[in-house]
């Protein structure tokens, strides 16, 4: 049976990989091809010539200026030179580039444009057969168009990562390794289509925090501990610690005087009824929601445990049982909440130590101080998080449940039963000086 899924399973892959293949490559073919089909332009900021792609001499170095009229499209570099060009005012260097068109109604145009290094991305620098992100602007005449660069044409590996985390998850768990990949999906759809959005019409931040956690933490627990009682209390536990972790995390923002999330405000003044402390609270949220979700699930299946192996267990008991599983589940996360800030205000870290700056401006600066202390505020809150997470676990398994479940409360009843019975049994061998065949009898099950 167990040779027979994995033949299955192998078959599968296969046959997305071949899949793959097939759709992703077609357009990568053209690397190798000359260009030979030409359109004749010459507008200011851009010259088309009609050579073939080798003629990129006597371009005008491209100087418009890009409007918001325009089309994203996909494009093929088909050659990349790097030119020293004479002028009045002495030697310019500049990138001078054969492009053609892949999608949209210039499909299959080549175009040949020159552009100054200031003027491109930063860290861009495209070569031959590299796919880019072109910004198309048609201009008012009929001269044709005028080209910018955006990126370098990133789909094909979105593709591709999706592709082998599924191919990689079911080689891992069979089938039930797509619980991963479902996991992930939600997470990317929470945050577009709950929490950006949320943000954007100016929404309350604790509620968009709330909302996105509850159904991150809904299908996480759902696919985790299944459909029972843990559910609910994973739940339960999530919310109640998340908005603790709110709390803090809001007073201490507050005092910090921290504004959007490591100092990037360019949206802010394009929109300045939006609040940038609340992105901030909803980003940093989103990630101490997940961890507090990792805690209540740990927390959750534990309590249950020790409350199945002994029905004895008071309140007391398993809280201190969800305390030492949360201390020990919050070791591991520390160093990821840590390193997942650190990693976000990389840049400004590494710029700070490039250029030496006294502690004095570097701790200071807004994305470098939101690295350190938001991650330790973070684990604050974790911290907070523990106990109200064990408490809600405890109390759920203690009161709400045992309330709930005739067998146990058939068992319960029995052993108060047997309590009463014992007790006024001693007391009956107390006057009549039986103490010793009380115990006995008590000890053998006879009572």
């Amino acid at each position: 049976m167990q040779r027979d899924a994995l033949k299955k399973l192998h078959s599968t892959a296969r046959i997305l990989a071949v899949f793959a293949i097939i759709t992703l490559f077609p357009t990568n073919v053209s690397f190798a091809q000359e260009a030979t089909d030409t359109v004749d332009y010459n507008i200011p900021g851009i010259t088309v010539d009609s050579g073939t792609a080798s003629s990129l001499q006597g371009l005008i170095t491209q100087d418009a200026q890009r409007s918001q009229y325009g089309t994203y499209e996909h494009a093929i570099v088909k050659q990349a030179i790097e030119q020293t060009v004479q002028t009045d005012k002495g030697a310019s260097y500049r990138f001078a580039y054969a492009l053609e068109i892949t999608s949209g109604k210039m499909s299959g145009q080549i175009h040949r444009i020159a552009v100054d290094p200031k003027d491109m991305p930063a860290g861009f620098k495209p070569k031959t057969g590299d796919a880019v992100i072109i910004y198309v602007q048609i201009t008012s005449d009929t001269a044709g168009p005028t080209i910018f660069f955006e990126s370098f044409d990133r789909q094909n590996i979105f593709i591709w990562v999706v592709i082998l985390l599924i191919v990689g998850s079911i080689l891992l768990a069979g089938w039930r390794g797509l619980k991963l990949v479902f996991i992930s999906v939600i997470s990317l759809l929470i945050y577009k289509m709950i929490a950006l959005p949320m943000f954007v019409h100016s929404a309350n931040s604790l509620l968009t925090v709330l909302l996105s956690i509850a159904i991150l933490t809904f299908f996480v627990a759902w696919l985790t501990v299944g459909w029972n009682r843990r559910l609910s209390v994973v739940i339960a536990g999530t919310l109640l610690g998340s908005l603790c972790s709110y709390t803090v995390l809001d007073i201490f923002a507050s005092w910090a005087h921290f504004g959007s999330l490591f100092g990037q405000t360019e949206l802010f003044r394009e929109a300045p009824l939006l609040d940038p402390k609340s992105l901030l609270l909803i980003g940093t949220m989103l990630i101490l929601g997940s961890a507090i979700t990792n805690l209540a699930i740990a927390i959750a299946n534990g309590v249950s445990e020790m409350h199945e192996l002994s029905s004895a267990m008071n309140f007391k008991d398993l809280f201190s049982s969800g305390m030492i599983i949360g201390r020990e589940k919050l070791y591991s996360l520390a160093p990821i909440i840590i390193f997942a800030f650190l990693a976000a205000a990389m840049l400004y870290l590494a710029d700070g130590t490039w250029a030496n700056l006294p502690l004095i401006k570097t701790a200071n600066n807004d994305a470098i101080a939101q690295a350190v202390i938001l991650p330790l505020v973070g684990l604050l809150s974790l911290v907070i998080s523990i106990p109200v997470i064990s408490f809600s676990a405890s109390l759920a398994w203690t009161r709400l449940f045992n309330k709930s479940d005739p067998m146990r409360r058939a068992v319960s009843w029995r052993q108060e039963k047997i309590t009463i019975e014992m007790d006024s049994r001693l007391r009956k061998n107390d006057m009549i000086g039986e103490d010793d065949k009380g115990y006995e009898n008590y000890e053998s099950g006879q009572l």
